[in-house]
This record gives structure tokens, C-alpha cells and sequence, in this order.
């Protein structure tokens, strides 16, 4: 089963929309745990990009807590049994792998290209729901924030 993966394709990441890079659990690639705030500027794209290089810096948290999410929610169906059987660990560890392996600048690119495709109204909304994301400074706080945004994103509002 190929957890993460199975995770990432239900919406806009490898985030799920996702991200992976420096590993570091309350750090992003500046070593502060915040954003420029150039990097959720003028449009849709540029906001999903810098979620998605957020949640690489974040992935710390970020794998545990989408996996936590997914369980939680049993999306994909199926999920919750699996942690029940194999446990959370596995669980964690799969995505852990598969995220590293998943998470690079063109799959982001390739899944914020999907912004452009969104009615302007959801696209608006979700931009405001990835900025207010990004505004947390550190990487707790952002994947808190960025699991509200991805169980609304699964409820396709």
C-alpha cells in the first residue's frame, strides 16, 4: 500500500498536499519557522508552492499528523484498519519514505499547476486558508493550521 502516496493524491499535495526537504521540526529552510510572506503572494499557485515547501521543511510533524489525519479519517478507505493492524509507527514510516522519495519541486509544481483549474471562489478560499497556514511561525503551529485546511479540503468545500 503506498500510504503516503495514497495520502498526497487526494488533493493538492504530495501535502497531500506535501512537502519534504530539511527535516526539521520546528525550522523551515531559513532556520526560523517562518515565510517571507512574498512566498504566499499574489496568486493561488504561489500560495500552494510555498505550503508545499512549508510542509517539506515541516515534514517532521507534517508526515505524522497527515497520517494521524488520514487515519483519523479513513481517506484513503481502508487506512484506519491498517493502522490498526500494522500500527502507527509503520504507519508513519512508510509515509516517512515515500515522502522523501515524492516530495521534490516538480511533483509541487505539477500539483499547484491544479490551482489555475479551481473556480475562482474556492481558489480564493484556499488561498486565504494557506496564508493564514503560512503566517504561523513555527512548524507546530503551521501543521496544525495546515491539517484544518487539508480535512476542508477533503470535505471539497
Amino acid at each position: 500500500m503506498r500510504t503516503i502516496r495514497a495520502l498526497a493524491q487526494a488533493g493538492l499535495v504530495v501535502s497531500l498536499l506535501a512537502g519534504c526537504g530539511g527535516g526539521a521540526s520546528d525550522d523551515d529552510a531559513s532556520g526560523d519557522g517562518t515565510t517571507s510572506g512574498d512566498e504566499a503572494a499574489a496568486t493561488p499557485r504561489d500560495a500552494c508552492l510555498a505550503m508545499m515547501r512549508r510542509e517539506r521543511s515541516c515534514q517532521q510533524d507534517f508526515v505524522p499528523a497527515l497520517v494521524a489525519l488520514r487515519v483519523r479519517l479513513d481517506q484513503p478507505s481502508g487506512i484506519a484498519q491498517t493502522d490498526a493492524a500494522e500500527g502507527r509507527d509503520a504507519l508513519v514510516a512508510q509515509a516517512r519514505a515515500e515522502y522523501e522519495a515524492d516530495a521534490t519541486d516538480e511533483a509541487f509544481e505539477a500539483n499547484c499547476a491544479q490551482m489555475d483549474e479551481l473556480p475562482a471562489e474556492r481558489a480564493e478560499g484556499w488561498t486565504s486558508m494557506m496564508r493564514e497556514c503560512l503566517a504561523a511561525s513555527a512548524c507546530g503551529a503551521f501543521v496544525e493550521c495546515d491539517m484544518r485546511f487539508v480535512e476542508h479540503r477533503f470535505g471539497g468545500s
